[in-house]
């Protein structure tokens, strides 16, 4: 099939899907084929951000375990413990 620019534009979403079932799809400028819609094949899936995070987070995990590095909750923060008397703001 082909279809002008403005068509396109405006049924991108079933041209898009008509690609994908194998039809092929021109797209023309004032009658002449300038592009054609072809499925990607072997694309590789996308991660999300949230998927990445949660790969570095198991990466890190197991790599606190292999260096014997207790979990954050079994060690000592001592930016949480409050200031001696003498640095108070007074």
């Amino acid at each position: 099939m082909q279809v002008n620019m403005l068509e396109a534009k405006n049924q991108l979403s079933r041209l898009v899907k008509a690609a994908l079932a194998g039809e092929e799809v021109i797209i023309a400028n004032h009658g002449v084929p300038v592009a054609r819609l072809l499925p990607m094949k072997n694309a590789e899936p996308t991660q999300t951000l949230a998927d990445e995070l949660a790969g570095l987070r198991a990466l890190l995990l197991r790599e606190q375990a292999e260096l014997g590095i207790p979990p954050r909750d079994n060690r000592a923060n001592t930016f949480a413990e409050p200031l001696p008397e003498d640095h108070a703001a007074g």
